[in-house]
This record gives structure tokens, C-alpha cells and sequence, in this order.
């Protein structure tokens, strides 16, 4: 028998596991996962394919395909006007430089490097990982002993 669903919302999709590259600097600056936490808890973190902090400034690049999908708009301003508002009204402020994939002049946010360098940086994460959202895969349950 099937379960009803409780309330009035939407039934939600099936769950996903999304996979994203958090760059750091020579600092760590660990305010990154604050930030990190707010996005998720404001449903901003699906977009993301990196994120770092370099020189005291919080920096994204996203997919703007999914930022589209995610929110509904018809454009991407107000998922970077969302992410910016988040920086700015930490505990301790910092600006926000908010990026789409695709845009390899902005890449240098990341890495302090050439464009062509911060290029390949890129690239290569992208090719070594599969960075956005995939269907969940459960992890095996350990034996009983």
C-alpha cells in the first residue's frame, strides 16, 4: 500500500549526492565552511561547482544551467545576489566575487596564477572528478560481526 504524502507541498525528487572542489589558499581560511552550511541551508549549494576564499574574499563558480533549474528564475542574478548577501552578513563580513563555468577570465578568483595556468587548474579537477550532482548512491552496510 502506498503512503500518502504528508502536507501540501511538492513531493520532492529523488534524492542526489552533489560533489563540488573547495579551494584553499595558503591560509585555510575555515569561514569558507560557514559559508558553506548558510548555502546549504538555503538551498543555494546544488549550483556550486567551486568555492574558496583567496585575499579575504569568498569566491564561486557555478553551473548556471542548474542555478536556472534550482531557483526557477529566468536568469542567475538573484542566486548571486543570494550568495553575495550571505558573505556580507557573516560574522564577519567578506565580499564575494560569484561566477557561471564557462567565463575562463574569471577563473583567477580561485588561484593566484595566469588565466591560462588557473585554466588548466580547472580542467583538470573537472576531469578527475564528476563535479555537480549525480543520483545517491547508497554506501554498503559493514557486515555484522
Amino acid at each position: 500500500m502506498a503512503v500518502p504524502p504528508i502536507g501540501k507541498g511538492p513531493i520532492l525528487p529523488p534524492m542526489q549526492q552533489h560533489t563540488f572542489a573547495l579551494i584553499w589558499d595558503e591560509d585555510h581560511d575555515e569561514r569558507v565552511i560557514r559559508v558553506l552550511e548558510q548555502l546549504h541551508v538555503a538551498h543555494l549549494l546544488a549550483p556550486i561547482r567551486f568555492i574558496g576564499e583567496r585575499k579575504g574574499t569568498l569566491n564561486v563558480l557555478y553551473d548556471p544551467a542548474t542555478a536556472i533549474q534550482w531557483t526557477g528564475a529566468k536568469d542567475c542574478i538573484a542566486f548571486e545576489d543570494a550568495i553575495e548577501k550571505i558573505a556580507d552578513h557573516n560574522e564577519d563580513a567578506w565580499g564575494a566575487n560569484v561566477f557561471p563555468l564557462g567565463s575562463r577570465e574569471n577563473y583567477t578568483c580561485l588561484v593566484q596564477s595566469s588565466e591560462k595556468v588557473v585554466g588548466v587548474y580547472v580542467d583538470n579537477i573537472t576531469n578527475l572528478w564528476p563535479l555537480g550532482l549525480s543520483p545517491w548512491k547508497q554506501a554498503p552496510l559493514p557486515e555484522a560481526t
